[in-house]
């Protein structure tokens, strides 16, 4: 084989390693943490850059600097307790994003870079069913989410201490659910005419802790949409809640407990 026909190969190697598209299964060690970015955690082998992708065995994926993923769905958990951590320089866009798609304990970690679910695609914590917990805690970077649902099924929690997230039509904390939203830092902005609900199905429950940073709620502020749901918000320390002029805040049902307290 000649030198030429040797690089040719070897290029040609390394791009069917490096980049899949289509469906892949992360299978790194369960509980053990793992590179994003080597293709043999992947089934099949190469790294996911769209399509459908899970982690849902029990692994732990730890994405980089060179993490860039685009147009698919990018799912945490379907059986097993399984985590994805996003550090700076990661890169995620016009993609859908489920935390704790079925079952299990399941959580994704947000240190920085950029994550974008685009138009009709949305951010979910905990999708199907009430047997699952999709937690995300968010330290940096900046999330723009088409709709956010925290406790969209299942129970959801989402912990935000630093950077920003953006909802460009509707916030849903508690959907049919549990849902809870904790802001000790970061700006959570809910923009562009767009709507914050705590708990807006029956018998959900939505809950959002004030504790520092900004909330930016440009319209309606809704709190238990439905009979038999109770939503609730606590503001305190040193956080800044900005509301739309005119405020609009509005409890539809008269059987739901609304609780706003500041401190």
């Amino acid at each position: 084989m000649s030198a030429t026909t040797k690089a040719i190969s070897s290029v040609a190697v390394f791009v069917t390693m490096a980049a899949r598209t289509g469906f892949a299964a992360w299978i790194g060690t369960p509980g053990v943490p793992g590179d994003w970015n080597d293709p043999n955690n992947w089934s099949p082998v190469g790294v996911p850059t769209t399509g459908l992708t899970y982690v849902r065995n029990g692994g732990i994926a730890v994405a980089s600097s060179d993490m860039v993923y685009t147009n698919g769905t990018l799912a945490i958990g379907q059986s097993g307790n399984s985590t994805v951590i996003l550090n700076e320089g990661c890169f995620i866009d016009t993609t859908k994003m489920l935390i704790a798609d079925q079952e299990g304990i399941n959580t994704l970690y947000i240190n920085g870079g950029t994550v974008k679910t685009g138009p009709a695609k949305d951010f979910v914590l905990a999708q199907n069913g009430t047997a699952n917990t999709g937690t995300v805690v968010m330290a940096g970077g900046e999330v723009t989410a088409y709709n956010l649902y925290v406790g969209r099924s299942g129970t959801g929690n989402f912990v935000l201490s630093n950077g920003v997230i953006r909802s460009t039509s509707s916030s849903i904390i508690g959907h049919t659910g549990i849902g809870t939203f904790r802001q000790f830092g970061g700006t959570n902005s809910i923009d562009g005419g767009t709507d914050l609900y705590l708990a807006n199905s029956t018998s959900s429950i939505g809950t959002y802790v004030l504790d520092g940073g900004t909330l930016v709620c440009s319209d309606f502020l809704l709190f238990g949409s439905a009979s038999n749901a109770v939503g609730s918000m606590t503001l305190s320390g040193r956080a800044l809640m900005e509301i739309g002029v005119p405020v609009k805040v509005r409890g539809d049902y008269d059987s739901c407990i609304f609780h706003f307290k500041a401190r």
